[in-house]
């Protein structure tokens, strides 16, 4: 009889660190798929930013009458700018271009620090996420 009382309530111990367990990986799927959806936002909003540096281009060759071929440092810069203002809700957004050798692409790089779901069990608050996006002028035949 003596053995049987010595096992008694061993299951408690148990269950409870499972349940700590599935705790910790629904914590990391939610955090997990989170971050993804951050991820995707922050892409779609560089896409937008390359897209608008790639209109400007065009619009600066139509209204000039100059080819639009290429891309001019200082206006790539301004709808950068020009961007950056119409999305000021997003105050850690950052968005930095480089035009490549020979002015036909830019390339526009964003970076965002966004809350990590859940962060206070992961020992982190937020998490820079990083996207890329490559315009091309247009180019006349």
């Amino acid at each position: 009889m003596a053995g049987k009382d010595a096992e008694r309530g061993s299951i408690t111990p148990l269950i409870l660190g499972f349940f700590v367990v599935a705790l910790l990986v629904v914590a990391g799927s939610i955090a997990a798929g989170n971050a993804f959806l951050h991820q995707s936002a922050l892409q779609d909003r560089c896409d937008a930013a390359a897209l608008a540096v790639g209109a400007t281009a065009l619009q600066v060759g139509r209204d000039h009458g100059v080819r639009s071929d290429q891309f001019d440092p200082g206006k790539v810069d301004d709808a950068i700018a020009a961007f950056l203002q119409r999305h000021r809700g997003q105050e850690s957004l950052s968005i930095h271009s480089r035009i490549s050798a020979d002015a036909s692409s830019v390339e526009v790089s964003c970076a965002q620090n966004m809350p990590v779901a859940l962060g206070f069990l992961f020992g982190r608050a937020s998490l820079t996420h990083h996207a890329s996006s490559t315009t091309s002028a247009p180019t006349r035949s």
